[in-house]
């Protein structure tokens, strides 16, 4: 929103969003925010949160994206 304020965010949707908010969410032992983005026509919506120094962007059905599969999600065993 501060770097490009007329891009579609939270208090600008664009003509195919949804809906765009914030989420809290537990990640395998730890809270994190998310950007959560639902388009009006696509099968699958997007999720963006940054996990220790990852930005991480998950493109997928949101019914996948349960608390169940965020709890067990883990970067820990990736080469730094």
């Amino acid at each position: 929103k501060e770097l490009s304020p007329k891009s579609a965010n939270i208090d600008n949707l664009g003509d195919q969003h949804e809906s765009i908010y914030n989420k809290q969410m537990k990640l395998n032992e730890r809270e994190v925010t998310a950007l959560v983005i639902e388009y009006k026509e696509a099968t699958r919506d997007s999720i963006f949160f940054v996990y220790e120094d990852l930005l991480v962007m998950v493109r997928c059905n949101s019914d996948v994206w349960s608390d169940q599969w965020f709890s067990t999600l883990s970067f820990d065993t990736i080469s730094k």
